[in-house]
């Protein structure tokens, strides 16, 4: 197979995907650098908003979720890490996580098509809903 072959055979949509997945993190490094809500939250890892239950904007951090503590210490984790984006408060922290959730759907995708092979009947992957 010859070069232009392969790249006459990735067509448009090929294309499209390899400048998004490229163009994401170079605009989510852009905004996060230029961001004073990012230079904070960098300054201040999660373990300590986790600990002090404030965000460097000082909203702050529930403490309890579920009532079980190994639980909720680990969704306050989650939360800490992911609320920056959710909440808006940066479009930086946005374009990360979008890129972060579209990462993951190839994983899912890539687990769907294995829990539909036959030689995975009986196996973990062939639970997509775990």
């Amino acid at each position: 197979m010859s070069m232009a072959n392969i790249f006459n055979s990735r067509g448009w949509s090929g294309y499209f995907a390899a400048i998004f997945f490229v163009s994401l993190p170079a605009l989510a490094v852009q905004l996060m650098h230029l961001s004073d809500a990012a230079t904070a939250l960098a300054e201040l890892p999660f373990q300590d908003v986790v600990t002090s239950l404030t965000f460097p904007n000082k909203q702050p951090l529930r403490e309890r979720y579920t009532g079980i503590e190994p639980l909720d210490l680990g969704l306050r984790f989650l939360v800490a890490a992911f609320l920056p984006a959710a909440a808006g408060w940066d479009p930086g922290y946005e374009i990360q996580q979008i890129y972060f959730i579209v990462s993951c759907l190839a994983i899912i995708a890539i687990w769907a098509v294995e829990a539909g092979r036959k030689g995975n009947a009986r196996a973990v992957t062939s639970f997509t809903s775990i």
